[in-house]
Order: C-alpha cells, then sequence, then structure tokens
C-alpha cells in the first residue's frame, strides 16, 4: 500500500531515519523503524567509533518502532476510525499522521495488487503463457484437463482472472460465483501457495478466478481505505 511519511527502506544515511525491517500485523503492513542518530557521517575512517555507532544504532532499533497500517473497506466508517485513534492514545502511541485512498487511486495504482502479492499477479498481471509450474503442477493440470499444460497454454485455453473476467463480460462477483461452482475435487488444481486453477467451462481454465471479487471491495465505488502512521517505544504493551 502507500508508504508512510517518513517511512523508507534502505540502510542508514546521514541526517535522516533509517528503516530495518518490515513485517506484516493487524489491519494491514507494519513497517518497523528505528530512530537512529545521525553520527554516522562523522565515523568514516575510525574504525572503533563506527562499531561503537553500529552498536548503539542496533539498541536504538530495539526500543522505537514505527507503523502503517490501514482500515480496510468493509470496516472504515467513523466508529472503528475513532475506536482505532482512542485505542492508540490509550497505549500511550504517538499517531504521526493519518489519510484515506479512494477506489479510484487503489484502482489505478494497483495498490491493492501490490498487498496481496503473488495471488493478484497470477489472477491480474500475469499472462499464463509466462507461468511456470511445476512438473507436480503440470501433471495434476493434464490429469484435471485431459491434455497438458503446454497445450492447453498454446491454445490459449488458459486465461489469468482479468482476462476471464473480461472475456466472458462478468464482473468480479458473477466470475467468483462462478469458480465457486467449479467440483473441487475435479476440477480444480492447486500448483503451490496461492496459485489455483480451476476449469470454469468446457476448454476454459483460469487462475486465481477467486480473486476480482476481492479486488472489487477496494477498487468499486465507494470503496475507501484509511491509513494511519505511528510510532512507539517497543516497551509499549
Amino acid at each position: 500500500m502507500a508508504q508512510a511519511p517518513g517511512v523508507r527502506e534502505g540502510f542508514l544515511r546521514p541526517s535522516h531515519w533509517g528503516v530495518i525491517g518490515c513485517a506484516v500485523a493487524g489491519l494491514g503492513l507494519f513497517a518497523w523503524q528505528a530512530e537512529l542518530a545521525p553520527a554516522h557521517a562523522q565515523a568514516q575512517g575510525t574504525g572503533g567509533l563506527l562499531a561503537k555507532i553500529e552498536e548503539l544504532e542496533v539498541n536504538l532499533a530495539k526500543r522505537t518502532n514505527a507503523a502503517f497500517v490501514f482500515i480496510k473497506p468493509h470496516a472504515c466508517n467513523d466508529k472503528v476510525i475513532a475506536l482505532l485513534k482512542d485505542t492508540l492514545a490509550n497505549e500511550g502511541i504517538e499517531i504521526t499522521a493519518t489519510g484515506s485512498l479512494d477506489y479510484k487511486t487503489i484502482d489505478e495504482k494497483m495498490l491493492i495488487d501490490n498487498h496481496y502479492g503473488a495471488i493478484a499477479s497470477k489472477a491480474v498481471k500475469i499472462d499464463p503463457k509466462d507461468l511456470q509450474p511445476s512438473d507436480k503442477a503440470k501433471a495434476a493440470f493434464k490429469a484435471m484437463a485431459g491434455m497438458t499444460w503446454e497445450d492447453a497454454v498454446s491454445k490459449r485455453l488458459v486465461y489469468n482472472a482479468a482476462q476471464a473476467a473480461k472475456k466472458l463480460n462478468l464482473d468480479g462477483n458473477a466470475l467468483e460465483a462462478k469458480w465457486a461452482k467449479i467440483d473441487k475435487k475435479k476440477d480444480l488444481v492447486k500448483f503451490g501457495g496461492g496459485f489455483y486453477c480451476g476449469k470454469l467451462e468446457e476448454k476454459m481454465f483460469v487462475i486465481n478466478g477467486f480473486y476480482m471479487a476481492m479486488r472489487g471491495q477496494f477498487t468499486e465505488k465507494p470503496a475507501k481505505i484509511q491509513h494511519t502512521c505511528f510510532r512507539c517505544c517497543t516497551s509499549t504493551r
């Protein structure tokens, strides 16, 4: 999702904060950050001092965190926003910035697709001909489809979710409803984590056909998310 103001990825640079890692938690994406002194530039060429500063940086990293979180569209209302704000305040956590993103921005910048990562990329970004299922996955596909993966791709019988929705003139919810009717024991193959191929129609195989409905929750009017940046000492409960 959108990157929090003041939260930058990379290593220590003079005169600004350095980001030291990230993790996924709770309401959204947490970017963990240490507040570091700008003394790094003064330590060039002084091995002993540089080592001490690096030790200090590690110690500081253990004491201060920063995060970017967002409230999903289905829960994005005044009560939930107030609940988040009050909860953080009650825990002594400092809010440094807030804002919102509407459905148009989320759609145009493919922010939710970036958030969902591999699941989304296979559903909307990658053409099936560029996918690389394992040999085991290909064998499972052949058993399900009655033809090899290579033959199905060459005959353009395999579609990602976005391509399938366009070809069938269906919105995300309608495509997901059709996907839900697939016989999971006979006509659905799991290629890997977040990587599914289903027989949607005779001679039509779709990758991650469920995703467009998930995406629509963020990219269709009047969806929006509310985001909050905050920082706290690691000793905060």
